[in-house]
């Protein structure tokens, strides 16, 4: 597995409040998830692919590294809103999902 993402940590007084807005967006992720580590509230999103008894090709780490660079993309400024405390996490991931 890996991990990949902007640099970003999540201010202490943020942290329980941050920490839903990954489970929200993690139950549409087919592929990697979002985490938040409460400790020192540094952001994630992790790929792990099983290879065993297999071998890693370009197409695989082109999907994993895709897959990362979309979700960034994607949750990275709802987050920060939230962390900032400019938006709750079900307001961030309404207004986010909104077309």
């Amino acid at each position: 597995g890996g991990a990949s993402g902007a640099p970003t940590w999540v201010p202490e007084a943020a942290r329980v409040g941050a920490g839903e807005f990954p489970t929200r967006a993690n139950y549409n992720l087919r592929l990697g998830n979002l985490g938040l580590e409460f400790a020192d509230g540094e952001v994630r999103f992790r790929i792990g692919i099983a290879v065993e008894g297999g071998t890693l090709g370009e197409t695989m780490v082109g999907s994993m590294i895709g897959a990362a660079l979309y979700a960034c993309d994607r949750y990275y400024p709802a987050l920060i809103q939230v962390a900032a405390g400019e938006l709750s996490p079900a307001e961030a991931f309404e207004k986010m999902e909104k077309p």
